[in-house]
């Protein structure tokens, strides 16, 4: 009886910890794992990280961009990353 006991738990636990969802699974990431500057900043910006969340510690200096990406590179990142506002498609399409 006790044998039985202990196999089913040993079963049961085998089974619950085997089933972690890969959600909790947690990669952290350093600057060297970035090929280059768009690519962190990339990163950086679609995870919504920032001085105060930054769960991979890739802003060293806290200064809110990651591994030693100016405030020029990020500025630059954001506006091309931002859609065209109606006024500057009309402006690109009149132009052609």
């Amino acid at each position: 009886m006790k044998k039985t006991f202990v196999l089913v738990t040993v079963l049961l636990a085998a089974i619950l910890l085997g089933n972690q969802p890969k959600a909790l699974a947690f990669t952290d990431k350093d600057c060297k794992d970035f090929s280059s500057k768009q690519a962190v900043m990339d990163f950086w910006y679609s995870n919504g990280y920032s001085a105060s969340n930054d769960p991979h510690c890739l802003d060293g200096d806290n200064d809110g961009y990651p591994c030693e990406v100016t405030s020029g590179d990020y500025s630059n990142f954001i506006a091309a990353s931002q859609p065209l506002a109606a006024s500057q498609q009309q402006v690109l399409v009149g132009n052609k």
